[in-house]
């Protein structure tokens, strides 16, 4: 306790919860639940630091402040982290080894590099059931997501085109009165980089869900991700912030070919994730004499 006040100045500025300080913990959204919860436990000189999927909240400056408080704790104060994401690029930046886990069990133990290509391996073919026995599910569980699917041209489909309209439709269950919600996708591509990210928080789109069932679409024209393999994770959260459903790997597909162009030719998928349209002219110009 005699820490925890000598550090408070310290904490409160690291997790920037200075202006909700007079509001009770149990009223903060989960985000701000880590933030404040991360920050303590790293003030506060543990020889063990357990961080279990911190870098799944809040924004990028926030994410790097965790990265470089741990590297310090790690590397320049001596004492041990136990660091536990699906974050393959912090592992990898992060720890000096790793151990892959799957249902409580651990399956491997090795350098981060072998560790995260088995991992990635692992998520390259998407669940055949959406159960509540999947172990990579978090949430509350008072919505839970029972069906996905792509969409092409109205049919059913894991091999995408770039350049084509794309729809991803996901069935849901709740359990309780749910409400309005905000509703994230994420793409990621065979290294685990995460490639694009939509939402309907982005484009301001509510979704109230006014039955105990039904589906929720989101539409992309002109599918923009490069030739290649990826998987996609989702995450459903209320109003409040605080998660309902998140899976790491709902859905993958193949992106085999690009429909951008007429040539024929796409660019190279190791120096372009995604597909951009463009448009080349040339004008004429007088240019300043040069000196």
């Amino acid at each position: 306790e005699a820490e925890t006040k000598r550090k408070f100045d310290a904490i409160v500025d690291f997790a920037e919860v200075e202006r909700f300080l007079d509001t009770p913990v149990k009223r903060y959204s989960s985000g701000m639940y880590v933030r404040l919860a991360f920050a303590v436990a790293a003030h506060l000189n543990p020889e063990i630091l357990i961080v279990d999927e911190v870098l799944a909240v809040g924004d990028a400056q926030f994410q790097q402040k965790c990265l470089g408080k741990m590297e310090d704790v790690s590397r320049q104060e001596g004492r041990t982290v136990l660091f536990v994401s699906h974050n393959m690029a912090a592992v990898r930046a992060l720890c000096r080894s790793a151990l892959l886990m799957r249902g409580g069990r651990i399956v491997a133990f090795s350098n981060p590099g072998d560790i995260c290509s088995q991992y990635l391996e692992g998520l390259q073919n998407a669940p055949e059931r959406l159960d509540t026995a999947m172990t990579d599910r978090m949430g509350t569980g008072a919505l839970r997501l029972v069906e996905a699917k792509i969409l092409s041209g109205g049919i059913e489909t894991s091999t995408l085109v770039a350049g084509r309209d794309v729809a991803f439709e996901y069935g849901y269950r709740c359990r309780e009165e749910v409400g309005e919600v905000m509703f994230t996708m994420t793409v990621f591509n065979s290294y685990g980089v995460g490639v694009a990210s939509v939402s309907n928080w982005h484009t301001g789109t509510p979704l109230a869900l006014r039955s105990a069932t039904g589906s929720i679409r989101c539409e992309i024209p002109s599918f923009p991700c490069n030739v290649g393999r990826y998987r996609v994770a989702v995450s459903v959260t209320d109003r409040n912030g605080q998660t309902l459903d998140h899976l790491s790997n709902i859905l993958a597909f193949n992106v085999d070919s690009v429909d951008f162009f007429t040539t024929g030719i796409h660019p190279d998928p190791s120096y372009s994730l995604v597909v951009v349209p463009h448009v080349w002219s040339v004008q004429p110009r007088v240019l300043a004499a040069s000196t």
